[in-house]
């Protein structure tokens, strides 16, 4: 039987302490007690409960309660479910305009699968992003749904029609020269389609935000041939 998530004033009151430490003081202890306490801290929702970052991505708001206030309580917790199936991150305020705290959709995801909202990468989580055939070995895999759920498979594939490829295809690879065997993701999104190198590395860097800040994306060119191994996403 499921019940119901509670959201916890008490939890509010120790995010607020915490916050009121100035950001030099944040130790390794403070970060663990913030994200201890930040899931199922009370807050209350943005009107417009969506809105869309500085970054273009779309947020669920997420405010601190002001005296009194009666309305209908909001954690991180109580909404998980729903904003990753809806394709959004979460920002937290103190008021209008300035976010505390804000969590990518891949923030979320890592939380929903790990319980931890971001992990540290084991090698720089930002390589090149043109894999050459001649420069190393490759192994090719197809990612599982542990490490990529189906949801998270359709929130992707609706941003990458939206970038105008109508079937999305991914696959997972990995080098001969990573020790950490953890696949990294490919999609059917070639630099020979974007006018320059920048623009191409600038969506693969938004691919990022619909995953946790440890997975690496990486591109492939037209002509390289892995990409025959390509699945539908």
């Amino acid at each position: 039987m499921n019940h119901p998530i509670q959201c916890s004033l008490e939890n509010t009151a120790r995010i607020t302490k915490l916050l009121s430490i100035s950001s030099e003081n944040r130790n390794q202890e403070w970060q663990s007690e913030f994200f201890a306490y930040l899931p199922n801290a009370c807050f209350m929702a943005g009107d417009p409960q969506v809105t869309h970052g500085p970054d273009g991505f779309p947020y669920f708001e997420l405010y601190y309660t002001p005296p009194g206030y009666s309305g209908n309580y909001y954690c991180i917790e109580s909404i998980l479910d729903t904003v990753l199936s809806q394709g959004l991150g979460i920002s937290i305020h103190r008021q209008k305009g300035s976010a505390e705290w804000v969590f990518t959709y891949g923030d979320l995801l890592n939380y929903k699968l790990t319980q931890y909202f971001y992990q540290l990468p084991d090698i720089d989580p930002s390589p090149d992003y043109i894999v050459s055939k001649e420069l190393e070995q490759m192994m090719i895999v197809q990612p599982s749904e542990e490490f990529l759920p189906l949801e998270t498979r359709d929130i992707l594939r609706s941003y990458l029609n939206y970038l105008g490829i109508e079937s999305p295809q991914m696959m997972g690879i990995i080098r001969s020269s990573d020790r950490t065997q953890q696949p990294q993701l490919v999609f059917n999104l070639f630099p020979e389609d974007f006018k320059t190198e920048e623009e191409y590395k600038f969506r693969l860097y938004q691919l990022g935000w619909f995953l946790p800040k440890h997975y690496i994306v990486v591109g492939l060119s037209k002509d390289d041939e892995a990409i025959s191994s390509f699945i539908p996403l």
